[in-house]
């Protein structure tokens, strides 16, 4: 993975491509930016002949993208990062005028199946619940082995417990399988992202209603 500091202006100028982002900071045009990190990512991408997947710290840009594809142009690049994000809008309003850097990661392309994907929420320092990311459709591969993503959930669970110092979050893990190929070889978890834990984050297959209905399972859809 590549990540590159971005000067305050630059990020200023990332963050105007959201509408979160002008609004909270009263911004009114989007601005350029520099021909210096054109040239810093056109340079990444020489290291990734297989393409990118740019990020903000854990935050990326993928609720809002149309198509899930590898950057492998400065110009996939620009597409992406440039696209109007809420979340990535208001991580940047947060960051712009703090002390903390923003950082724009290229991470190498890695391919990682719809069913893999699962999202785990945590509340006052707890694993309370988790549920299949692409919930609309069901799996085979998530039918044919729920117990073992289940179990490897609760072992990811109690990881990211002890690791994160964060009390109340949700994380999108993908349980890729060992072999590539199918879960059946064993499961190895890759962390996507964070999220906050919030009604403005999809629940997936629980509800916020009421203070929210995770009851501490992993959910997926049978057909």
């Amino acid at each position: 993975m590549t990540s590159i500091v971005l000067t305050p202006e630059d990020a200023s100028a990332l963050g105007a491509f959201s509408t979160a982002f002008r609004q909270q900071l009263d911004v009114r045009a989007r601005d350029f930016l520099s021909k210096a990190l054109l040239a810093e990512i056109g340079s990444a991408l020489l290291k990734y002949p297989e393409g990118v997947m740019p990020r903000i710290g854990y935050c990326s840009w993928k609720a809002s993208l149309i198509e899930k594809r590898p950057a492998k142009t400065r110009n996939d690049v620009m597409q992406i990062i440039t696209t109007d994000d809420p979340r990535v809008g208001n991580a940047l309003s947060v960051l712009v005028g703090s002390d903390d850097p923003v950082v724009l990661h290229l991470r190498a392309w890695r391919m990682i199946p719809d069913w893999s994907e699962v999202r785990l929420f945590f509340k006052n320092g707890r694993f309370v619940g988790a549920s299949q990311y692409a919930y609309r459709r069901s799996f085979p591969e998530i039918t044919s082995n729920a117990k073992e993503i289940e179990t490897m959930v609760a072992r990811a669970a109690s990881v990211i417990v002890e690791k994160l110092h964060l009390s109340d979050v949700i994380v999108d893990l993908a349980l890729l399988p060992s072999d590539g190929k199918s879960p059946v070889s064993g499961l190895k978890p890759l962390l996507i992202e964070l999220n906050p834990f919030s009604p403005l984050t999809d629940a997936c297959l629980f509800s916020w209603e009421k203070g929210g209905n995770f009851d501490g399972r992993f959910r997926w859809t049978q057909a």
